[in-house]
């Protein structure tokens, strides 16, 4: 994980030049220390693609919180469900000089749909999260997803074609 020494403001271009969507701050005996971020890749790097094939399954990647998107991503690929997969090619993608791209778990999708003006450039489309479908009223045929039409969270069949934002993390030390 990557350290800076600046705080950021939401809607702010991140370290990589993608926008600062979220932060979540970390105490030490009530002394807020450090704080993580999360940045969204630019439009122009979305693509569409499978979450995975259906009969494969990432059963780590059932979980949500704060760096649960980078954790499900590895299991992902680990699950060795491709590297054409959603979480394959975020893994793989490269830009602003970082190589440390992840497919968001369905919170962080969520907030990006709350950020969705700010950080500019969704298709009122359907959205992959990292997050697998299992434990959360799906089947481990299905991934959740977040609806960029209407903002509710859903779950969709692995094997379809659906939008992707990748996203990376980037913590400042105070």
């Amino acid at each position: 994980m990557e350290y800076r020494e600046m705080e950021y403001k939401l809607g702010q271009v991140g370290p990589a030049g993608g926008i600062v969507f979220t932060k979540y701050e970390y105490q030490n005996y009530k002394t807020i220390d450090r704080i993580l971020y999360l940045e969204a890749i630019p439009a122009n790097y979305e693509f569409n693609a499978a979450w995975g094939l259906l009969d494969k399954s990432a059963p780590t990647s059932e979980s949500i919180g704060a760096t649960r998107g980078k954790h499900n991503t590895e299991a992902i690929v680990a699950a060795s469900i491709g590297e054409e997969s959603a979480a394959g090619r975020c893994i793989n993608l490269t830009f602003g000089g970082y190589k440390d791209w992840f497919l968001p778990d369905v919170l962080a999708l969520e907030r990006m749909y709350e950020w969705r003006y700010t950080i500019g450039g969704f298709k009122k489309e359907i959205y992959w999260s990292s997050t697998e479908g299992g434990h959360w009223g799906g089947t481990e045929r299905d991934a959740l997803i977040v609806s960029f039409i209407n903002g509710e969270s859903s779950h969709a069949y692995k094997a379809s074609e659906l939008r992707v934002r990748a996203v990376r993390e980037f913590m400042v030390l105070l």
